[in-house]
């Protein structure tokens, strides 16, 4: 049966904000569920198959291979490299059959990682709208695709789009900020009754996503304050266990002490985010970080270092404190005004949950939709 449209997943599950933010896409949307076809790369527990199977959605499990290896490892062993290229020729050569027997008008990549589909796709005359939620530090080794394959170009913050336009990216780009479904938290209230301030956040550990800095401001603040706990959700991200290992013998003190926990991948963030008083984000590179809509969501006081995305999300001294970027100073000297002072606490959690009418699921759904309709209609 031919489809009008061609969803493509990145990952196939839920290891961050991407997978989570194309099945709210796909619950809200108001195109017809027959004219869609969702190309998933990866089938494990817990999976986006799952996920489109209990909401009656057209899928295609299409394998492009497990290997996440860094390039130094592929110097190491380059029967690695060989390794993955031979799935993703496998992976190409199974989407583009796929493209020529469904013919889709649209072929909509949910991230700047979909390189091999806008290619297949390209090569196959199809309209490729594309979907860049987080531009990475190897974005630049992606712009000739970008550049040759997009049709349209969907960021997430003006702070992307103005990246890409001074990297000479001509296209024409659409900024759709990332929606939140306030239903899934309407009945959940704060749980954390206790006298110690619990400061929280939620990412993958690593060196881009600001670990150490976390680290940093917990041991500064620990020093000046006492009944406070920091509180670090996530798992540790692929080639980052070394820098974790390291971060783990820096502040081995602050572990053994319980002022600072590493708690893992947890399932339900929700669960964790009702125990926390105030969201640290202290990542160093972000798209516009799902986590703080959560956050903001769980009327959290959230204080962030100022970068891409998360300025759109937030607004200085209204609804979170928003911090020079790396100015560790001036990160304590806020999140002691927080610590100390409950009544302001509560005041930034209203506001940031007021703010959320701009990040609705269906303003964010609606948004997508029209890009995918006109595109499909244009010749």
């Amino acid at each position: 049966m031919k489809k009008q449209i061609f969803i493509c997943s990145h990952t196939g599950y839920f290891s961050g904000g991407a997978e989570t933010s194309l099945l709210l896409f796909l619950k809200n949307t108001k195109i017809d569920y027959e004219k869609i076809l969702v190309t998933v790369p990866q089938n494990i527990e817990d999976s986006l198959i799952k996920k489109l199977q209990e909401i009656g959605l057209d899928y295609k499990f299409i394998n492009k291979g497990t290997d996440k290896s860094s390039f130094k490892s592929y110097i190491r062993n380059p029967f690695l490299l060989l390794y993955r290229l031979f799935w993703r020729v496998l992976f190409a050569i199974r989407f583009m059959f796929l493209l020529i027997c469904l013919n889709p008008e649209v072929v909509y990549l949910n991230t700047i990682y979909c390189g091999t589909e806008a290619l297949v796709s390209k090569i196959l005359g199809k309209k490729v709208i594309w979907h860049i939620r987080g531009l990475g530090g190897t974005y630049k080794f992606k712009l000739p695709i970008i550049k040759h394959c997009a049709s349209l170009i969907i960021t997430v913050a003006n702070s992307q789009k103005e990246i890409l336009l001074s990297a000479g990216v001509k296209k024409h780009i659409t900024v759709v900020p990332n929606g939140i479904d306030l239903k899934n938290y309407s009945c959940i209230n704060s749980k954390n009754d206790s006298n110690c301030t619990v400061i929280g956040t939620v990412s993958r550990i690593g060196y881009s996503k600001g670990t150490d800095l976390f680290c940093q401001t917990a041991q500064e603040i620990c020093r000046s304050w006492q009944n406070v706990r920091f509180e670090y959700v996530g798992p540790v991200a692929k080639g980052e266990e070394n820098f974790f290992a390291e971060i783990q013998q820096k502040y081995f003190s602050l572990i053994q002490n319980n002022n600072l926990n590493f708690l893992g991948y947890k399932s339900n963030v929700l669960e964790y985010l009702t125990n926390i008083d105030i969201f640290l984000f202290t990542s160093r590179k972000e798209g516009s970080p799902r986590v703080i809509l959560e956050a903001m969501a769980m009327k959290k006081a959230i204080v962030s270092f100022c970068i891409d995305g998360v300025q759109e999300q937030l607004k200085d001294g209204v609804s979170g404190f928003l911090i020079e970027p790396y100015n560790i100073n001036e990160m304590i000297s806020n999140l002691g005004l927080l610590i100390e002072n409950r009544t302001l606490r509560l005041e930034f959690g209203e506001m940031a949950y007021q703010a959320l009418t701009n990040f609705s699921a269906e303003k964010y759904a609606s948004s997508i939709d029209k890009i995918l309709l006109k595109e499909s209609i244009r010749r």
